[in-house]
């Protein structure tokens, strides 16, 4: 081929990936806002809604707050940078709003995730107060399941993610581009396992408020 048509069909071609990559951007945009109304209806429903310290329907704020870290927060985060571009052609004003972008969505998510953690916490030391006393009634373990423990690491690697890779990227963002381009498949590899045991702690987490509902799946039940 010569040159001109060459470059005219490495044109073609980053236009054909960007429109690949805008579409699949608009379904897991579609998707996310389905997971969120589907999340409102449920804490709505089988939750009693957003409560306070001392109600059952406390446990409503931590299940918002997961749902918003991990399969909403950070799906964006990692989406920011899946462009279907080449970073080089990027200019410099864009990949740095991308960056910031990118590094307020993984804060986010890691806010949202430890305040989710000690929403859990305070709701199993008083899952419920007699109106009468004003003490709390019952109490339960705490780390007594595997979403537990999942949940954990995965908290444990988003915040180890985003501390190395505010390290790297921000505070040392003028360090050598040989040394950042070492560490980027390590960042990207480390973010994208971040993520998927984040979606799996939620995956858990569903299943295991499922069995304390006590679902029933006769058409006879009074919940179906």
């Amino acid at each position: 081929l010569r040159p001109g048509r060459l470059a005219l069909c490495c044109v073609r071609e980053r236009q054909r990936g960007r429109e690949r990559m805008n579409r699949v951007r608009l379904l897991g945009y579609t998707s996310l806002v389905a997971l969120g109304a589907a999340g409102f209806a449920w804490i709505g429903r089988d939750l009693g809604g957003l409560g306070t310290y001392g109600s059952p329907s406390l446990f409503g704020w931590r299940v918002l707050l997961m749902l918003l870290a991990f399969p909403v927060s950070m799906t964006l985060a990692v989406a920011s940078y899946r462009t279907g571009e080449d970073l080089q052609t990027v200019p410099g004003s864009m990949k740095l709003r991308r960056k910031k972008w990118h590094m307020f969505l993984n804060l986010f998510s890691l806010i949202a995730g430890f305040i989710a953690l000690a929403i859990v916490l305070a709701y199993h030391k008083c899952p419920s107060m007699d109106p009468a006393t004003g003490e709390c009634a019952a109490s339960y373990a705490d780390l007594y399941s595997v979403h537990s423990w999942v949940g954990l690491c995965a908290l444990g690697l988003l915040s180890l993610q985003f501390l190395v890779g505010f390290y790297a990227y921000w505070i040392r963002r003028n360090a050598t581009l040989q040394w950042k381009a070492k560490l980027m498949p390590i960042h990207r590899y480390m973010g994208t396992v971040t993520w998927i045991v984040g979606l799996l702690t939620a995956c858990v987490g569903l299943m295991e408020r499922q069995a304390f509902f006590d679902y029933s799946y006769l058409y006879s039940s009074p919940r179906m």
